[in-house]
């Protein structure tokens, strides 16, 4: 039997729980809330442009299971649910055995990322969180 391949289509999760990032921004300052952005999106060093690289360079599921571990934390956490969501599929499916029925997907899940990103990012910069 073929290994199904992982569907990255995540347009029926939001983009953004307001209300969690509403919470969260209240409680930072505005400088730690920058900063909290700058370490997840910025290129080369941030925590999704590493996934990104990983997922385009189809490192091992190990390393990619751990870096999508610790952006899912950090997404839900600050309410960027199709960010967490997406990143605990790639976990999930990195983590599963090898017979299972599904497989990772390297270029759709580095295109979903990318266009969830990029979406996340134009959100936050215009504070519009639908």
């Amino acid at each position: 039997m073929q290994a199904a391949a992982m569907d990255y289509d995540l347009h029926d999760t939001a983009l953004i729980d307001a209300d969690k990032l509403t919470e969260l921004k209240s409680l930072l300052p505005p400088e730690n809330w920058a900063a909290m952005q700058h370490s997840m999106f910025a290129a080369p060093a941030g925590d999704v442009p590493t996934l990104l690289g990983l997922l385009q360079t189809h490192a091992d599921c190990a390393a990619l299971g751990d870096q999508a571990h610790k952006i899912k934390g950090a997404a839900l956490l600050l309410g960027l649910q199709r960010l967490g969501t997406l990143c605990a599929l790639i976990e999930r499916t990195c983590r599963a055995p090898a017979d299972t029925a599904q497989h990772l997907n390297h270029a759709s899940a580095a295109t979903a990322l990318q266009a969830i990103a990029a979406q996340t990012q134009a959100a936050l910069a215009t504070d519009s969180v639908a």
